[in-house]
């Protein structure tokens, strides 16, 4: 099975001087056990890009454990970027995009050690000239929705409201997800 090491007959070379980028199409699956497939194109940084939306997720372990397909190809990923790109994927309604994403462990060439220290370099901008970006915080919790129900528990609570254990410990797993002890 290829892996990132197979790298070099998937991605062609950007070009730094025009501060290009690649952004992921993914195809949308319909039945829990389809393979996630998606295509990457090149693009220009700049006022004629399209738009597009970046992630920001935590790798998490170190392990690429998962595989999709990009340009038919099979690619290693870690699990958390398959739970994303599983969730994105399986949307219905619309509600996520499937086109133009931008997300660094696949649009980036990481066997590339030049290409991954210049594309670092553009990720402000690339993440400011986004139309959004979403954040992953991994797959939801029996309880994640309490802690959105009850978020403003996190700004001043005004006296009196009363609030079940419940609804702080959701809040307090929220807290405590991987995302928010990353490093930029």
């Amino acid at each position: 099975m290829s892996d990132r090491r197979g790298a070099l007959h998937l991605y062609s070379p950007l070009n730094k001087s025009r501060q290009t980028i690649r952004l992921l199409d993914l195809q949308q699956i319909t039945e829990d056990e389809q393979p996630i497939k998606c295509t990457l194109t090149t693009v220009e940084l700049g006022h004629n890009a399209p738009s597009f939306v970046a992630f920001s997720y935590v790798w998490g372990t170190s392990i690429s454990d998962k595989v999709v397909y990009v340009d038919e190809q099979p690619f290693q990923v870690t699990t958390n970027l398959y739970d994303l790109l599983k969730a994105v994927a399986s949307s219905s309604g619309g509600l996520l995009p499937l086109t133009n994403l931008w997300i660094g462990a696949i649009c980036i060439n990481q066997t590339d050690h030049e290409e991954r220290a210049h594309q670092v370099l553009l990720m402000k901008q690339i993440y400011r000239m986004a139309e959004s970006v979403m954040i992953w915080l991994g797959d939801a919790s029996d309880d994640s929705h309490l802690a959105f129900r009850h978020k403003d528990l996190l700004c001043v609570a005004e006296a009196g409201e009363k609030y079940s254990n419940a609804a702080w410990k959701s809040i307090y797993r929220l807290l405590n997800v991987a995302y928010w002890t990353r490093v930029w």
